[in-house]
C-alpha cells in the first residue's frame, strides 16, 4: 500500500476512535479532575493564539486616564474581583470550585497587553467560567475595567479600598451601571407621583 493511503487510513482510524471515545463518556469532564497535560497544553495555546489574532482590531483610548479607571473600578469590584480576587480580597467561594481557576489579575498585565486584555472582557472565554461582558457592558465601560486593571499592580490592599471607596463617592450621585439604585427619597417620590397621577386619571 502506497504511503498516501496508509496515511489516510491512519487518519481515519484516528478520527473514529476518537469520537468513539467520545461518545463513550469515558472521558471525565468533571471540574474536578485535570486535563491530560497535553490536552491542557494544546488548549492553552490555541486560547493565547485566538486572544493575540482576534485583539489585533481592539482600538482602546488613553489608559492613563484617571476618571476611566476610576468607573471601571467600580465595575471591578461588583464583578471581576468576585472570581478572580483583588488585592487584600481573596475571591468568592465559588470561584474556588472553578476549572482551570480564574487567575489573579494583579499580574494580568504580565501576560496580556491592554488590547487583549479588553478583548477578553468583552468577548469571554469558552470553557473556562470568564463571561462576556460586552453582552450587557458599553464599550467605555469594558476600557474603564481595562484601565484599572492597568493600574492594579500598583496597588496593595490599602490603596485598593481607597481607590474603590473614593470612586463609589464620585459616581453616588449619577446613575452607574452597576450602582443604579434607586434612593429611597426617589423610590418614596416617584411611587407617590404615579399614585397622585393615578388618583387623578379615576377621578
Amino acid at each position: 500500500m502506497k504511503p498516501f493511503w496508509i496515511s489516510i487510513c491512519t487518519v481515519c482510524v484516528l478520527i473514529v476512535a476518537g469520537v468513539g471515545f467520545a461518545l463513550s463518556g469515558l472521558y471525565n469532564i468533571s471540574a474536578t479532575v485535570p486535563h491530560l497535560s497535553p490536552t491542557f497544553m494544546f488548549l492553552e495555546a490555541a486560547r493565547e493564539r485566538s486572544i493575540a489574532h482576534h485583539s489585533k482590531t481592539v482600538e482602546l483610548p488613553a489608559l492613563d486616564n484617571a476618571e476611566l479607571a476610576r468607573n471601571g473600578s467600580i465595575h471591578f469590584d461588583e464583578t471581576c474581583r468576585k472570581c478572580h480576587g483583588a488585592p487584600g480580597l481573596q475571591q468568592e467561594e465559588f470561584a474556588e470550585g472553578l476549572y482551570p481557576a480564574p487567575p489573579s489579575l494583579e499580574t494580568a498585565t504580565d501576560e496580556l497587553s491592554p488590547a487583549e486584555i479588553f478583548w477578553v472582557i468583552e468577548n469571554g472565554l469558552k470553557m473556562t467560567g470568564m463571561p462576556a461582558f460586552g453582552i450587557n457592558h458599553e464599550r467605555e465601560e469594558i476600557a474603564g475595567m481595562t484601565a484599572f486593571i492597568e493600574a492594579l499592580p500598583e496597588l496593595d490592599a490599602a490603596g485598593y479600598r481607597q481607590f474603590i471607596d473614593e470612586a463609589k463617592t464620585l459616581y453616588s450621585g449619577e446613575h452607574h451601571h452597576d450602582l443604579g439604585e434607586v434612593s429611597p427619597e426617589t423610590s418614596t417620590s416617584d411611587t407617590q407621583g404615579h399614585i397622585d397621577e393615578d388618583e387623578d386619571h379615576h377621578h
